[in-house]
């Protein structure tokens, strides 16, 4: 069976609360010792080395429910590191030119044995956050992954996709691993779950897992209409009039899921504070003002379609 070690307090660093993920982003280190991440500056949220035919040791930097620093981000565009992605660092290379050197693990080669210790890991995180078990593009070997090939994501694709996806498809970005990643192998044993003890060995049917779905989307165009309202209302638990009064059970509803870390007085009124607060569990910008559009509200309406605060 193979093995998962876990070591949470080497290269430990915090950011700041992200939208709940609903993305697993795969990069290759193209190196085979523990990066330095300049103190943290460039860290995903794990590293992960491969030990061959046993299973692999995972580094956690950043908790999930925090954004992470590995992808570029311009300015103008979409979010990258903030859009509510769990970004995983494979040490090793997906680069053909190390493919037969022992001295490097080459990805797009993994044993059974690291993979099914890779799925055993994600299986438990991607279940909590709903992050489907699908491949979002088609992993494309390096090198003709890097740069703006056909299957790097649009900024539509990336905003209002999930499941799991590469470096090589992150918008803003060129790189192109962890190239041909085996991804068809990893989704197997992402929907095999380990058999229970006694079974003999017997793989139990693979979990299906909860990926909560309103039956009608919301537009994600960033504006807090009626539509938006009622079905923050619903999700919230409070009348689903599609008004933002003043002041506001919902308003109310939504001070008291944000305390106490917030510290906001629940008086219902959707002032600069409470704006600020949201923005910043929303992972945009706080400046306390929703604008239209807003990209506060976009994060929103992403998360209102998973049904979810």
């Amino acid at each position: 069976m193979a093995t998962v070690t876990v070591d949470s307090t080497s290269q430990r660093y915090t950011s700041r609360v992200a939208q709940d993920p609903d993305i697993l982003l795969l990069h290759t280190t193209e190196g085979m010792s523990w990066p330095g991440y300049n103190g943290g500056g460039t860290a995903p949220h794990d590293t992960v080395k491969a030990i061959p035919g046993k299973g692999i040791e995972v580094r956690r930097h950043y908790p999930y429910d925090q954004f992470s620093k590995s992808l570029e981000n311009d300015a103008g565009g979409v979010e990258t590191n903030k859009r509510g992605v769990i970004q995983v660092e494979l040490r090793g290379t997906c680069d053909p030119k190390h493919r037969n050197d022992p001295a490097w693990y080459f990805w797009p080669d993994a044993d059974d044995a690291v993979l099914e210790a890779l799925a055993d890991y994600y299986r438990p995180i991607m279940a909590k956050y709903s992050i489907p078990v699908r491949a979002m593009a088609e992993f494309v070997a390096y090198p003709k992954s890097y740069g703006a090939t056909p299957t790097r994501l649009t900024f539509a694709e990336w905003m209002n996709g999930s499941g799991i996806c590469g470096h090589q498809h992150a918008p803003e970005n060129a790189h192109g691993d962890p190239g041909a990643f085996p991804i068809a192998r990893f989704l197997q044993f992402l929907k095999s779950a380990a058999a229970p003890a006694g079974s003999g060995g017997t793989t139990p049917k693979p979990p299906t897992l909860p990926t909560p779905k309103p039956t009608t989307a919301l537009v994600v165009d960033g504006k807090l209409g009626p539509a938006t309202i009622k079905r923050w209302q619903k999700v919230m638990g409070t009348e689903a009039d599609g008004v933002i009064s003043r002041p506001s059970e919902l308003i109310r509803a939504v001070q008291r899921r944000l305390n106490p870390s917030a510290r906001l007085v629940v008086d219902g009124k959707f002032g600069p504070a409470t704006i600020r607060a949201l923005q910043r569990h929303l992972g945009t910008e706080p400046d306390g003002v929703i604008s239209h559009p807003s990209e506060a509200v976009r994060a929103l309406q992403r998360r209102l379609n998973l049904n979810r605060f």
